[in-house]
């Protein structure tokens, strides 16, 4: 009789315990958005979504965080080469209803894609990235020549940009326009510096 409690005992306590590992692995398992989520931030991926589900050819494409509200964000780049036009244009992407959407496209910046370095940087004070353009040796020659840079702020629909001359002489200049906040003047300072040591600044208002 009592081997038979003992029994049936065991049996109910490797049930119990098998119900817990169930609802353990069950609680663990993770939801379909954040797989999403953790697949978009790998390097590249959010560049093939946008391609496969728009149909496009992206030299850049990039994921930004979720937002507050939960919306699927990214930004690409375009190129844009018209009688009418030439230049570059910043476009931000929403996903709605599983699909991705075009919600907003910026002006066009002088600029290329060709030969360009383009990223997202999170700079202090700011919650979320700012995408980073930089035209890199594309309009520069032996003789000297130009690089345009951008700070593009999605949350802010604003685009902060940097001009950098290199003269003949050697001498390297870059400027802003008056209105450039100084954390993101500072980070163009920062970045042209690292190949511009001997680099001169222009006062406030002297940029293109």
């Amino acid at each position: 009789m009592l081997s038979g409690q003992i029994k049936i005992i065991v049996i109910i306590f490797l049930l119990f315990t098998a119900l817990l590992l169930v609802s353990g692995c069950e609680s663990e398992k993770p939801k379909p958005e954040d797989t999403l989520n953790e697949y978009l931030k790998q390097e590249g991926n959010a560049r093939l979504f946008l391609e496969k589900n728009l149909g496009l050819e992206l030299r850049y494409g990039f994921y930004l965080p979720l937002t507050a509200n939960d919306t699927y964000r990214f930004c690409y780049l375009e190129e844009e080469d018209s009688f009418a036009e030439w230049g570059i244009r910043f476009v931000l992407v929403e996903l709605q209803d599983t699909l991705p959407v075009v919600v907003y496209t910026s002006p066009v910046f002088d600029g290329s894609l060709k030969e360009s370095a383009v990223r997202p940087v999170r700079l202090p004070g700011y919650t979320y990235d700012l995408i980073f353009y930089n035209s890199g040796s594309y309009f520069l020659g032996s003789g000297g020549g130009e690089v345009y840079s951008y700070l593009a702020d999605f949350e802010e629909k604003t685009f902060t940009p940097c001009f950098l001359e290199v003269s003949g002489d050697g001498s390297v200049v870059l400027s802003f326009p008056g209105d450039a906040p100084e954390e993101l003047r500072q980070f163009f300072i920062r970045e042209f510096k690292k190949d511009y040591p001997m680099l001169i600044v222009e006062p406030d208002g002297n940029g293109r």
